[in-house]
């Protein structure tokens, strides 16, 4: 059922495996392509784009967006995309994919129930069946005894 090139397969596969030395190199070789992905992400987020921001648009780069068509009124100047949305103005808008968790100040995804670092709900997004009661957005006491 198998060919010859299955042999030669299974055989280079076993080589690999036995000269530990590629088996090392490549698990160091993932390790900095992932530690350097996140230094570089990080730069570019803090580092360049708020002065990149602050001159193309005059304010931060969350709040860019290109007008594709303007919406009824044919001459308005819109300040933010809602105000574009409004009017019924075509646009291109890159929205924030994420925002700060409340309690421990990690970045996590915009439509998050729950930090994905400290496990803890996100106060406006905690499910109805987990709460306390209707008037209680808490999933503990808070109050001393």
């Amino acid at each position: 059922m198998c060919l010859g090139w299955c042999s030669n397969v299974w055989s280079d596969f076993k080589d690999f495996v036995h000269s530990r030395g590629n088996v090392v190199d490549l698990g160091v070789g993932i390790i900095i392509g992932a530690a350097f992905t996140i230094v570089i992400n990080s730069f570019v987020s803090d580092i360049i784009s708020p002065p990149l921001g602050l001159v193309i648009h005059g304010s931060n780069l969350e709040n860019y967006f290109i007008v594709l068509r303007p919406g009824k009124t044919p001459d308005a100047t819109y300040n933010t995309p809602a105000e574009a949305q409004a009017d019924g103005a075509v646009q291109k808008h890159e929205a924030a994919t994420t925002e700060t968790c409340p309690w421990c100040s990690a970045k996590i995804p915009v439509n998050s129930v729950k930090c994905q670092f400290c496990t803890s709900y996100i106060k406006e997004k905690i499910p109805p069946q987990y709460k306390r009661d209707a008037n209680d957005n808490t999933l503990i006491d808070l109050q001393e005894s």
